[in-house]
């Protein structure tokens, strides 16, 4: 993922989650790590291919995201 010609995105995991009642009901976890909290609001509001995945996943959580800086 590239803003104004540099990556941004730092990086990303994937894994299934464990049994737990703490995952939530969700059995995958994703971590990504940004260079910086305006790449993350970037990200979250503005990467066309972030729209794109969240239409194709219907994200509709009642469960909230866990952001962590």
């Amino acid at each position: 993922m590239f803003k104004d010609g540099k990556p941004y995105i730092k990086d990303i995991v994937a894994g299934k989650t464990i049994a737990s009642p703490l995952n939530g009901g969700f059995n995958l976890a994703v971590n990504i790590t940004f260079a910086s909290k305006e790449d993350m609001n970037y990200y979250d509001s503005e990467d066309e291919a972030h729209k794109a995945l969240l239409q194709m996943v219907d994200m509709k959580a009642d469960t909230p995201t866990v952001v962590t800086f």
